[in-house]
């Protein structure tokens, strides 16, 4: 978003909308998810865990494929 628009202001405005819903919607009424700091790590600690390992490498391979396009078009 912040390449297409020049801005870093629409991917702020989506950032503090998702925030603001998972803290006053989300967050107050979850109950069921226990702290790990105060109960341990269970199964889906970790295989969330994993899913942000897994998830980081695809978003850096894919920004990084997006930061070359980008400087192609610019040396063009």
């Amino acid at each position: 978003m912040a390449l297409l628009s020049n801005s870093i202001l629409p991917g702020l405005v989506v950032h503090i909308l998702g925030d603001l819903v998972f803290f006053t919607v989300v967050w107050p009424n979850d109950s069921t998810r226990p702290l790990v700091g105060e109960h341990g790590s269970d199964a889906w600690f970790w295989v969330h865990t994993a899913q942000a390992i897994v998830f980081t490498a695809l978003a850096l391979v894919a920004f990084t494929r997006l930061a070359k396009q980008h400087m192609n078009r610019l040396a063009q």
